[in-house]
């Protein structure tokens, strides 16, 4: 289908990765941060917000939800193009700006699960938590914008800018009627969602 050699790739989320960077990334370049840039970004990054409970429950229902990965991937944008700096508050001049930003956070104080993560120094080392009061971090611009309808405000100091483009729209919609066009016991038809999931993992890498 893709013209492509299996063998020059020895996984899944390797021959993933190339297929969608050779034959779907043609109207956007995403650029290879490195430097100041690529630190000021990072440190924004955090785990999984996994919580563990008393497994106790009263009629419960179960859902299992159908390619979350690649829903995600075919329905959001993501920051392409040369990253532009700016310093002080740009929502004062752009209307949803779309970056990396280093701002002031500041949490509901009776939040009774607290979604923004940060991560913090201690003596056996650096520990992800999801605090309440006020604090500084790096926040990507849409999860600050989804934040603020929990009641979340931020003072942004600086970050930077970038253009936004959907990436994985083609890719996933092609995947995912091949991997529909076999039976869920064909072993094409795993193959497909393996490529379909494992492209976003590689990608972040």
């Amino acid at each position: 289908k893709w013209q492509m050699n299996i063998h020059k790739n020895f996984t899944l989320p390797a021959l993933s990765l190339r297929l969608w960077s050779n034959h779907y990334l043609i109207h956007a370049e995403v650029p290879i941060l490195n430097g100041q840039i690529h630190f000021d970004i990072r440190r924004g990054y955090t785990g999984g917000h996994t919580d563990m409970y008393l497994p106790h429950g009263q009629n419960l229902k179960q859902y299992d939800i159908n390619s979350l990965y690649p829903h995600s991937m075919f329905n959001n944008e993501m920051p392409v193009g040369a990253p532009k700096y700016f310093e002080g508050d740009v929502i004062q001049f752009i209307d949803k700006p779309f970056g990396f930003f280093n701002v002031t956070v500041t949490a509901p104080h009776h939040m009774d699960r607290p979604i923004l993560q940060t991560k913090v120094k201690t003596p056996s080392g650096y520990r992800t938590v999801a605090p309440l009061g006020q604090w500084h971090d790096t926040l990507f611009s849409e999860e600050m914008f989804n934040a603020m309808k929990y009641g979340y405000t931020f003072k942004i100091h600086s970050g930077y800018l970038f253009e936004r483009a959907n990436l994985f729209k083609e890719f996933i919609q092609d995947l995912y009627e091949l991997r529909l066009s076999y039976a869920k016991t064909d072993p094409m038809n795993l193959i497909c969602k393996l490529l379909m999931n494992s492209c976003y993992g590689k990608f972040g890498q």
